[in-house]
């Protein structure tokens, strides 16, 4: 262990921040990829929504605590794929939306 430290301590300053940014990256790297591979898949719930649509459904998919992502100015919603089918029907007996077009 002492012999470690005197390595260390014989690089100077900069070869030692030099080396801890090398490993900060590294741990940055490897939790941002799990972070990637953990983040669930999301597939279209509905897309060209008016703004009344997408807030009743955002509403209703906040009551059941289903992760979503809203994009293009909140006129698509994207939901996890597994939800997809069971979401477009429990959505579809409520009337929820009244228009839009639902994704393929």
């Amino acid at each position: 262990m002492s012999e470690i430290i005197q390595v260390l301590g014989a690089m100077g300053r900069g070869r030692l921040a030099a080396m801890g940014l090398v490993v900060g990256d590294i741990i940055i790297f490897f939790i941002y990829m799990t972070m990637q591979m953990t983040a669930p898949r999301l597939t279209l719930l509905y897309g060209d929504l008016e703004p009344g649509d997408s807030a009743e459904i955002l509403g209703r998919l906040n009551s059941l605590g289903v992760p979503y992502e809203i994009k293009a100015n909140g006129g698509t919603i994207m939901v996890p794929t597994k939800q997809v089918a069971n979401l477009r029907m429990t959505l579809a007996a409520e009337g929820i939306p009244s228009g839009g077009v639902g994704g393929v």
